[in-house]
């Protein structure tokens, strides 16, 4: 059996339902020397977060909605779950796909995630039609109204949406989980959504219809300006560990804080994004816990400073488990 080699260390196993043999997925994942996952007949087309493949097993990121107090509206984040992949044909997106249907574990809602998918909604397809592009087809019950109450009362204000309906609002957000979900994977970057065979209206905060296949553009309103998407949620880091993700900050610039569980601060670097005031640019970084550090529960922070008063803003947070191997 073929195996992709981890980037990262152990994330403890996520419950969720056995993928099934329907959906077909964008390719078959093959051995890796680097940290990329390749899909048969695609070629990447920016370096992106991939699913990490072990034994018939991968680590895989799941975006659900985070409603934190101080934002107006809901945001996208991704979270850390373990598929299990049929060995006979890899397919893991498809099997990426059945547990983001399947909802948040009590990892995510103990994190303040919820979903916009509404329960009994099945994959029937997933289908590679061309490079890049998956076309993935679900049941109708994608198209139901019902909201769960904590969403609907965040989608409520005007700020997170425009003057659309919460019902409209609720379905862009069940939309775009299902694209940033996808396009984590580094060989998908464009998703053709379909409920019952038939194309889904996907369009921007402004509501004008998106022409072609979703992509993450159509959904820069919901993502956070910095997104960390490398490490996930709950991952175990070592003594240093790349964390990579994308943000939309005051000339790319921002900054990355290591802190102990009591509030210390380890580390703070900043980091350089390829662009941004208005561009969406991409980041990476090697970060080293330091010595001395005890193994524990500790936190990833994302941040820029104003450039209006220098306080921290579009903070992001991910908790981490840090293990220190040099103590054994």
């Amino acid at each position: 059996m073929t195996t992709v080699r981890p980037t990262t260390s152990a994330t403890a196993p996520v419950q969720g339902k056995r993928p099934t043999r329907r959906a077909v997925v964008a390719g078959s994942v093959a051995l890796a020397t680097t940290i990329a996952t390749r899909t048969a007949g695609i070629t990447a087309a920016q370096p992106a977060p991939t699913a990490t493949m072990a034994g018939e097993e991968a680590v895989v990121g799941l975006y659900f909605l985070g409603l934190e107090p101080n934002r107006l509206g809901p945001q996208l984040r991704p979270w850390a779950a373990v598929a299990t992949v049929d060995p006979a044909d890899r397919r893991v997106a498809t099997a990426t796909l059945e547990l983001l249907l399947a909802g948040p574990d009590k990892d995510v809602r103990a994190g303040g995630g919820v979903t916009a998918i509404p329960d009994g909604v099945r994959l029937l397809s997933a289908d590679l039609v061309e490079d890049g592009l998956v076309r993935v087809d679900l049941s109708g019950e994608f198209l139901d109204t019902d909201i769960i109450p904590e969403l609907a009362d965040r989608l409520a204000t005007p700020a997170a949406g425009q003057n659309r309906s919460t019902a409209d609002r609720a379905l862009r957000l069940r939309l775009a989980q299902i694209v940033l979900t996808l396009t984590r994977f580094e060989t998908i970057t464009g998703v053709d959504l379909r409920v019952d065979g038939q194309p889904a209206a996907i369009v921007d905060v402004l509501g004008n219809a998106v022409d072609g296949p979703a992509t993450r553009d159509a959904f820069e309103d919901v993502i956070p300006l910095i997104l960390i998407e490398r490490p996930l949620p709950l991952e175990t880091v070592g003594s240093s560990f790349a964390v990579s993700g994308s943000s939309n900050t005051f000339e790319g610039g921002q900054f990355l804080r290591l802190m102990t569980a009591d509030g210390d601060t380890l580390l703070d670097q900043p980091v350089q994004a390829t662009s941004g005031s208005g561009v969406r640019g991409t980041f990476l970084a090697d970060l080293a816990v330091p010595d001395g550090t005890e193994s524990g529960t500790i936190t990833l922070l994302g941040y820029e400073l104003s450039a209006r008063d220098g306080s921290e803003v579009n903070a992001f947070e991910v908790p981490l488990r840090f293990a220190d191997v040099t103590a054994r």
